[in-house]
């Protein structure tokens, strides 16, 4: 399953430590991770803050997985683009139909407006693709490679630089391995 990579205006957030096993909560409902023990309001604030920003983060990467899982039961064959806000009752939303796993996932562009995706086209040489989050048509990259895949997008002094793996470039009469190509990319 594809690692979740965080937006960048969102840190990656720990879980808190559990300062007791779930199961010795469930046989006592009046506790609450032990919050009723603390007796320093400071403390408490800081505990309660800790869990409440731990049960978030969980619950983000859970809506992720949720909406992979879905994607995944419709076609186990295929692999869509989903979103789906973190709420509750929020529906899963497809970006773009059939796109080519990728180990770290899509590459979120830096202002978070955008996902970079290669899509699952045989016949268009598995293109590169630019994917807006709030929808509208992905709009192919024209890098001159072909057989994409492992993406990685990066600001760099005020530039959009992708980094990717290609089987090689459109005229290459051979193809028959994997070169790491970087240029830089815009955006619309």
């Amino acid at each position: 399953m594809a690692e979740h990579t965080p937006r960048p205006d969102q840190p990656r957030l720990r879980p808190a430590p559990l300062l007791f096993e779930p199961a010795q909560a469930a046989s006592d409902p009046e506790h609450f991770f032990d919050l009723e023990s603390i007796e320093d309001p400071r403390a408490l604030l800081e505990r309660a803050t800790e869990l409440t920003l731990a049960f978030r983060a969980a619950a983000d990467r859970a809506t992720e997985f949720q909406a992979v899982a879905a994607a995944q039961l419709a076609d186990p064959r295929r692999f869509d683009l989903v979103v789906a806000e973190a709420r509750d009752g929020a529906v899963p939303r497809v970006l773009v139909e059939g796109v080519l796993r990728d180990a770290n996932g899509p590459s979120w562009t830096p202002d978070g407006r955008h996902l970079v995706v290669v899509r699952d086209d045989d016949a268009a040489l598995d293109p590169v693709v630019v994917v807006p989050v709030d929808g509208g048509p992905p709009r192919a990259l024209e890098l001159g490679t072909v057989g994409h895949g492992d993406l990685d997008l990066v600001e760099r002094d005020g530039a959009l630089w992708l980094a990717w793996v290609a089987q090689g470039r459109v005229d290459d009469p051979v193809r028959d391995f994997k070169r790491l190509f970087v240029a830089p990319v815009s955006l619309p």
